[in-house]
């Protein structure tokens, strides 16, 4: 499977840097909605592999995003061929 498209870092973007693409990763700085978790004092989820950790971080200026539909629907491009 081939993957045709990709998500661009809206900083660099904007700067003119066209290598910003974004990836997934788990991230301890976002706090997260939880319900059923365990929160620390900062209200920062405890768990260490979960879902609500997940954040977009830029490869190129190492940004990181909170993942909404909103937010990469408005990143998503598309990759060109040859």
């Amino acid at each position: 499977m081939y993957i045709m498209h990709f998500y661009a870092c809206p900083l660099c973007w904007q700067c003119g840097k066209h290598e910003g693409k974004l990836t997934v990763v788990k991230s301890q700085d976002f706090s997260c909605g939880c319900k059923k978790t365990i929160f620390n004092k900062d209200k920062k989820c405890k768990k260490e592999n979960y879902k609500c950790k997940e954040v977009m971080q830029c490869v190129l200026c190492e940004e990181q995003f909170k993942i909404s539909e909103e937010f990469l629907k408005q990143q998503k491009m598309k990759i060109k061929d040859g």
